[in-house]
């Protein structure tokens, strides 16, 4: 769900404040202007569904689908996996972000090196192209190039093509990140049910292939707006002792969130 934003130009700097995902009318909320490249204050007039995403409807628990989707908060670059996903730029350069943070723990030069070896051309909007981890943990890396503002089929493609090039290249495990929520202006509010919608629909396509799919975050406001789509995207079967266990682990935003699985299997911090 998306905010109809009322524009409020910030006067004396920015206050932190906690609102409900999605937010409800009324509520102030902050926001980036892609256009101006600019944070705003507004408030919402009222709510509308994100571009390009449609509500769940029929969704019925797969606890099968459910095993294979884990969220989890922390430093993409210390996990585990057979490929994490970058936010990669046009040029497939290093830069700012998760992408200047990829390329530092992998090590700047040879990643950069192999880039300009397999690359030269860079690689387009909505596409994926993978190298190998270099310094990383992870055995490969994902760079994804996403739209600059709010695309829904570019973002969606932006997905759909890593998880084939990873499948492509037998990987197993993968860490997803969020692709141009940052400088590149696409709103994290209409970013992440996309993102878990095209995930559900690429498992519903492929459910005989075995690969554990991670969505690495690292604010603390993305944590609260992926564990609410994916409890509508990914729903699970809900007893006494489920809920407890929900609570408690809503509770510490830091903790590892797994869907239809305690354990993150796939996915490990070194």
């Amino acid at each position: 769900m998306l905010g109809e934003i009322r524009e409020k130009r910030m006067q004396n700097g920015f206050q932190s404040k906690t609102y409900q995902i999605p937010p409800n009318s009324g509520d102030s909320v902050i926001y980036y202007n892609p256009t101006l490249k600019q944070w705003h204050t507004g408030i919402v007039l009222g709510t509308t569904t994100a571009l390009g995403t449609k509500q769940p409807s029929n969704i019925t628990t797969n606890n099968k689908l459910n095993a294979k989707v884990t969220m989890w908060q922390g430093d993409i670059t210390t996990l585990n996996v057979d490929a994490i996903q970058n936010a990669a730029n046009s040029g497939l350069w290093s830069g700012g972000g998760i992408c200047g943070a990829i390329f530092s723990a992998a090590c700047d030069f040879e990643l950069t090196r192999e880039i300009q070896k397999k690359y030269s051309n860079g690689c387009e909007e909505g596409s994926t192209v993978i190298t190998t981890g270099c310094h990383l943990h992870a055995k490969h890396v994902l760079h994804t190039v996403g739209p600059r503002g709010e695309k829904p089929h570019l973002l969606e493609s932006s997905y759909w093509s890593a998880l084939n090039v990873a499948l492509a290249n037998g990987c197993t495990s993968v860490a997803l990140c969020c692709i141009s929520t940052g400088i590149f202006g696409y709103p994290p509010e209409a970013a992440a049910p996309l993102a878990i919608c095209t995930v559900r629909k690429w498992l519903t396509e492929h459910e005989d292939v075995e690969m554990k799919i991670i969505f690495c975050l690292f604010l603390d406001s993305d944590v609260r707006l992926y564990r609410y789509w994916l409890n509508r995207w990914f729903p699970k079967e809900v007893d006494g002792s489920d809920d407890k266990k929900s609570t408690e682990s809503n509770e510490n935003g830091k903790s590892n969130s797994s869907l239809g699985n305690s354990n993150s299997d796939g996915a490990t911090k070194e």
